[in-house]
């Protein structure tokens, strides 16, 4: 399979989407999506607001590693049951 990237005009985008999806995924699929990017950059905005405006919460990297540490845990105990 190849991958290629595309730039398509707006006033195509949606016919060329139409005709793309009309292809199994086994012989076409989509991988990277304009909307799907901007729900990331909509996301990221959203994120760096709470940051200016204080509402962020942070962790130092012991926290970190001590919460990352008991998930690791957990799902480890629940595999070897």
């Amino acid at each position: 399979m190849h991958t290629i990237q595309l730039n398509i005009n707006d006033a195509i985008y949606d016919k060329f989407l139409n005709f793309v999806e009309k292809f199994s995924k086994e012989e076409v699929e989509i991988i990277s999506d304009v909307k799907n990017f901007k729900d990331n950059q909509q996301e990221l905005q959203q994120e760096l607001s709470a940051i200016i405006q204080g509402k962020a919460t942070f962790f130092s990297q012991q926290e970190l590693d001590k919460k990352a540490s008991a998930i690791f845990s957990k799902y480890e105990d629940n595999i070897q049951r």
